[in-house]
């Protein structure tokens, strides 16, 4: 016989004083949350959100609201492929030493008549640097959060769009994982740092100069890659939020494309990414639409799939 583990935690949560604790500890983390943006706003800073951050957002939410079990089932899977997908991320760059500056400074030149497409755009939107940069740190920072808070969105308001938006997701990031390892490609502002292009802006002292700064999370205990910049995973996810919200919500959902269109601008105007890389970011998106669909379908005809139905 199944055992349905969502309804079992959630009848005992109601019959027992660990409910009330629960509630109790979600409620307090959200007004933590709130107070502390508050602040910081206040103070004139602004705070960035990291994916355990979310989680822990909207795992507080759904308690409350009586769906812990059934959320943390159905979610829970997806942030541990993630978080390992962080930590073998971090580790690629010391497995090949061999980093590629040239590619994407050669695309640029080839297509636009331009050694870096990053510095053209941070010279002639010198006079507008400020309100620019502002909405550029803003845009960047939210690819932090924006994949998951999209994708809860999905699990609240549609179950068919879900899953297939973060098995997508996933084999996006693990096919980006495989390039990562096999062809290192810098950004644009590691090779302003060796003198191969001029560039006047650097996200981090951009970062600070605002007065960003990052909440503390799990996720910066990962190390990062400084030298995972093709294909833009950055720019892949927006794009696939923008396309599963087509696909859940229709012609409404459309508007989700001025995002990947200010996450493209911003990435290359803050030196973070070249053109070419967000390019890798629209075929790699592409690439886990497809895997996406295929396993999925395979799985639904699938010998497993008709067991776990008669279980």
């Amino acid at each position: 016989m199944k055992i349905e583990i969502a309804e079992f935690l959630g009848k005992n949560r109601h019959s027992s004083l660990i409910s009330i604790l629960l509630r109790g500890l979600a409620l307090y983390y959200l007004v933590l949350l709130s107070l502390t943006f508050a602040n910081a706003y206040l103070q004139g800073g602004n705070f960035i959100l990291a994916p355990d951050h979310v989680f822990f957002l909207f795992f507080s939410m759904v308690i409350i609201l009586e769906k812990g079990g059934e959320f943390l089932l159905s979610v829970s899977k997806y942030f541990i492929l993630f978080f390992s997908f962080y930590g073998m991320r971090g580790m690629a760059d010391n497995l090949n030493p061999y980093v590629n500056f040239t590619l994407p400074i050669r695309f640029d030149e080839i297509v636009f008549g331009q050694a870096s497409v990053t510095g053209f755009l941070q010279q002639n939107l010198a006079f507008l640097a400020p309100h620019v940069d502002t909405l550029a740190i803003l845009t960047y920072s939210t690819h932090f959060f924006i994949p998951f808070l999209f994708g809860f969105l999905l699990w609240v308001s549609s179950r068919k769009s879900y899953e297939p938006y973060f098995i997508s997701l996933v084999f996006t990031i693990y096919l980006g994982l495989v390039t990562f390892l096999l062809v290192p490609v810098a950004p644009p502002w590691m090779a302003a740092d060796r003198g191969l292009i001029e560039l006047s802006h650097l996200t981090l002292v951009t970062s600070v100069e605002y007065g960003f700064a990052a909440l503390p999370s799990i996720y910066f205990f990962f190390n990062a890659n400084p030298v995972a910049a093709f294909p833009s995973l950055h720019f892949a996810f927006p794009l696939l939020a923008a396309y599963f919200s087509y696909r859940a919500f229709g012609r409404k959902g459309l508007l989700a494309l001025i995002y990947p269109a200010l996450m493209a601008f911003s990435l290359v105007y803050l030196g973070e990414h070249y053109v070419f890389d967000l390019l890798g970011g629209v075929a790699y998106a592409g690439a886990g639409i497809f895997c996406s669909g295929y396993v999925t379908r395979a799985y639904e005809h699938s010998l497993l799939s008709r067991i776990y139905e008669l279980l």
